[in-house]
């Protein structure tokens, strides 16, 4: 009896002590997730390739692992363009407040026709390092690259992949293999499995870009050795060796997944398995009793859409790992119908699009659209999507041929070949071991808005406390603003409005407001990513475009320089903009206390000037934008100089504003800041200038108005490739929107993609 109880006693332990073991292992994964929170991007541009001299336009979607656009994260994405040198070509910054990211890369005349590399990411994604950037390969061709006849290299390599990581000696094996060409890409091959005799066991061929599958029984102590042949050449190549291990296999059913756990050795330890998906622990087991064969089923349900991973432990260990794609179908769906079947030429297309849910249920979302001319722009070629980059690409290793493909087409075909795609390609988002040695603290912050901070110094490098630094910028919408000093001299501005034509000018300031002898140091920036490697294709495909995408594209470019595009608003305003009518009155001399630039005492603050002013509760109107006093409290510690005039509206006036008016109205309008700058009034020392990175100014891609007949009549011919681009499209409640836009000249069709987000899913359609 006693030694009964001593047995429960240490089975009970060691139950306990397990079990706080997998604890342990999920709370680890969860300080990991918490402290390292996953952020994706996924470009769509408006086609898949270029001339020189043309505009990508693009969108960018960010989000998290959850695919939650409105996440609390970064505002500010990073985009460049680099050539096979690793040379930037081009940069700009994408920044939004409603994570809408739209910009455009200006492409120059004089670019080499070749292949370019495109990558996107945040600063905040540099802790994680360049591989989990966004990468692209796009081609930039010219009308004056002749297409060569390119030698083919006939050699290629195999690499086999036992499920679950280890080739089980004595049992059935699945085996899963890819065959890679010297190009990188998947190759067609057929192969034999012989063993060490000599002996044929089976015959193997691809299923799917070269990958493919088979399953046999390694014996003991023999090795086996495949003879595989693709593009006419055949060579040898050894299996891994059969070993002693424990390994987990997968396979799935309409509703659920099975998991196998095999053993070459039956011991009386027990095992756990995590199951994992979107940085989210969805599933763990412990306590499962090491035998030579374990069965465990699991509701799909407990798994969101994606790449799930489980992982098999012995004693805290992890030993072996297998992935499977989740389809729960949940999907966005976009259907477009155009209003008419055919158009004639310069004709009005008018698009009614609706997106909905897996149960017919309306979504509100951000998409973008293009429509391209499928007589230059190939239907087939764009093999990138938000599906495939998001749900793929961004969580494995390496390149990813066709990425796009695994969301289109024959269900069966394309979840068989994501299985082999998933048996060969490897996780990469994190490992086991790494969450346990991970102790450093994220090097790169969260970026949500622009930012500029330094330290105000004398003569002798000492810093200015209790002094003021004044942000003037060429923006005439954009108050200078006065940031204060700390006891180190320390200052900073925040948040301010930064387009890439941005430039501006500090001047610093001490506390008796003498700015002799002073010196602004603007700390530098590190937003810039090490392009270490390029990790898309090792050889791109051919830089020849089609001939007649190069001819038309560059006849379009001709007229387009004299037409071009128009700018988007790149400032908001917080306030109301003043009617003119009301200006014109007021300006009539209802005034009862109005100073000019020569009246003002130029070295007080203006709040000195403005306290002459009576009452309290007043309208405020700066640059004829409606505002309140406290919207300008930063304003007014800047000198009076920087006012052009200040304007009490009098009691007639008022009656302008109604009610409103009661306690006054004040107008104030602002000198333009560079004229400030290089005035006399403003001597050199304690003055710097700055130009930062600034934020890409959208452009509105340019649609010719053929409403108007003289537009429609007109000579010139219109030869734009992409047809349409729309890179913010927002359905509404019922989940419909619509967009209109004008045919080309050329007889031919046109092929649109639709893709984007809504309530935390991903939608896309061609």
């Amino acid at each position: 009896m006693k030694k009964l109880l001593i047995c429960l006693f240490l089975v009970s332990c060691f139950k306990l002590c397990y079990t706080q073991e997998v604890n342990g292992l999920i709370h680890s994964f969860n300080e990991y997730a918490g402290s390292y929170p996953v952020e994706k991007i996924y470009l769509h541009l408006d086609k898949p390739y270029y001339a020189e001299g043309e505009i990508i336009y693009l969108r960018a979607y960010l989000t998290n692992m959850h695919l939650k656009k409105d996440m609390d994260g970064s505002r500010i994405i990073y985009v460049e363009l680099t050539d096979q040198k690793k040379h930037t070509v081009r940069r700009i910054v994408l920044h939004s407040d409603n994570n809408e990211f739209a910009g455009q890369i200006e492409l120059p005349d004089s670019l080499p026709p070749a292949n370019y590399h495109l990558r996107a990411y945040t600063n905040w994604m540099r802790n994680a390092g360049e591989a989990y950037f966004y990468h692209r390969d796009i081609t930039v061709g010219s009308s004056s690259l002749k297409a060569q006849n390119l030698s083919v290299d006939s050699d290629f390599v195999v690499d086999f992949f036992p499920e679950g990581g280890v080739l089980l000696k004595g049992m059935e094996n699945k085996i899963a293999f890819k065959v890679l060409g010297s190009d990188g890409f998947g190759k067609d091959a057929r192969g034999i499995l012989r063993d060490d005799t000599g002996k044929e066991l089976l015959q193997f061929q691809s299923e799917h870009l070269g990958m493919g599958s088979f399953v046999f029984l390694p014996e003991q102590d023999r090795t086996y050795t495949a003879s595989v042949e693709s593009g006419g050449k055949t060579k040898l190549f050894h299996l891994p060796l059969a070993e002693e291990g424990l390994t987990v296999s997968a396979t799935q059913s309409t509703d659920s997944i099975c998991l196998v756990i095999r053993s070459t050795q039956i011991q009386p330890e027990q095992i756990s398995i995590i199951g994992q998906s979107r940085h989210s622990v969805c599933y763990a087991l412990d306590g499962i009793r090491r035998k030579e064969m374990e069965q465990v089923v699991i509701p799909k349900n407990k798994f969101p859409t994606g790449i799930a991973v489980f992982t098999l432990f012995k004693e805290g260990t992890p030993v072996s790992e297998r992935l499977i794609f989740i389809d729960r179908k949940d999907g966005l769906k976009i259907e477009m119908v155009p209003d008419k079947n055919e158009y004639g030429d310069r004709e009005k297309i008018r698009l009614a699009m609706k997106v909905t849910d897996e149960t017919g249920k309306p979504v509100e979302g951000s998409f973008s659209l293009s429509v391209t001319d499928d007589k230059v722009v190939s239907p087939s070629i764009d093999v990138h999507n938000i599906k495939g980059s998001l749900l793929l690409e961004a969580d494995l290793k390496g390149y990813i041929e066709n990425a796009g493909w695994y969301f289109a087409g024959d269900e069966a075909e394309r979840m068989e070949a994501l299985d082999l795609l998933l048996s060969t390609q490897g996780w990469r988002r994190f490992s086991w071991q790494g969450i346990a040695t991970t102790q450093q603290k994220p090097v790169y912050p969260v970026e949500k808005e622009f930012q500029l901070t330094g330290k105000l110094i004398n003569m002798l490098g000492k810093p200015i406390k209790e002094g003021s630094v004044i942000l003037f910028s060429n923006n005439k919408s954009m108050i200078p603003d006065a940031a204060k000093t700390d006891a180190g001299g320390r200052f900073g501005f925040i948040g301010f409005d930064c387009p890439d034509t941005a430039f501006f000018v500090l001047q610093g300031r001490n506390k008796r407001n003498n700015r002799t002898f002073l010196d602004v140091k603007i700390d530098s920036t590190d937003n810039h990513a090490q392009l270490n490697v390029i990790p898309l294709s090792p050889v791109s495909h051919s830089a020849a475009l089609p001939h007649s995408y190069i001819k038309q594209a560059g006849q379009h470019r001709k007229f387009e320089k004299s037409m071009w595009t128009i700018n988007l608003p790149d400032v908001e305003i917080k306030g109301k903009k003043m009617e003119a009518e009301k200006e014109d009155k007021i300006r009539q001399g209802m005034f009862s206390y109005k100073v000019g630039r020569n009246e003002l005492n130029n070295k007080m603050p203006l709040k000195h000037e403005l306290s002459r002013l009576p009452g309290s509760g007043a309208i405020w109107i700066v640059d004829g934008v409606e505002t309140d006093k406290e919207s300008i409290k930063d304003m007014m510690e800047a000198p009076a100089l920087y006012i052009e005039s200040i304007e009490l509206v009098s009691r007639t006036g008022l009656s302008l504003w109604g009610a409103r008016g009661a306690n006054g109205v004040v107008i104030i309008k602002t000198r333009n800041p560079m004229d400030i700058i290089l005035s006399s009034e403003i001597a050199p020392p304690g003055l710097v200038s700055y130009k930062p990175e600034g934020y890409c100014v959208r452009k509105e891609f340019y649609v010719p108005a053929y409403d108007d007949p003289k537009i429609k009549g007109s000579s010139t011919p219109d030869l734009r490739t992409t047809i349409y681009w729309n890179p913010v499209v927002t359905t509404d409640s019922e989940g419909k929107a619509t967009v209109e836009f004008y045919s080309a000249d050329a007889v031919t069709s046109y092929s649109y993609i639709m893709e984007g987000m809504g309530e935390n899913r991903i939608g896309y359609a061609r």
